[in-house]
Parts: C-alpha cells; structure tokens; sequence
C-alpha cells in the first residue's frame, strides 16, 4: 500500500511530503515539481526507510524542475 492511499485509508489527508514521496517512488517527475511548487515542503522529512525526498530522487534519476520567486531553477530535489 502506498504512502497515501495508506493515509487515506486511515482517514486523514495526505501531507505534502507523503505526496512528493509518491510521485517519486512512480517517477513521476511533473507530479513531483508540481508538489514542491504547492507550498513549504519539509525536504528532511524521511520515509519509513529514513530516506528524504532528495535521497530518492537521486536513486530514482530523476530531475526536478522548481519555481523558486520569479526565477526559475533546475536542480535536483
């Protein structure tokens, strides 16, 4: 069971960080960008494995793309 359908099932809402996990852990990498470009992420936030978001997307090969202001910026979340 995924991470949100997991905090769905016990009927809370999914944090952001639960959501950008799974758009990671599916490679998802515009449901990914379009998670960070939502609000505040906790990008020390761990999963069950102690991993963070960054250390997952990396393992994953993923690139992520983030407004950050008026500027936009490529980095690797």
């Amino acid at each position: 069971m995924s991470v949100v359908a997991g905090a769905l099932a016990q009927g809370t809402p999914p944090t952001l960080e639960e959501k950008l996990f799974e758009a990671i852990d599916a490679r998802k990498e515009l449901v990914a960008e379009g998670v960070l470009q939502r609000g505040r992420i906790n990008l020390d936030a761990r999963n069950a494995n102690g991993e963070t978001p960054l250390h997952r997307a990396v393992e994953k090969g993923m690139n992520l793309k983030t407004a950050v202001g008026s500027e936009s910026r490529t980095k690797i979340v």
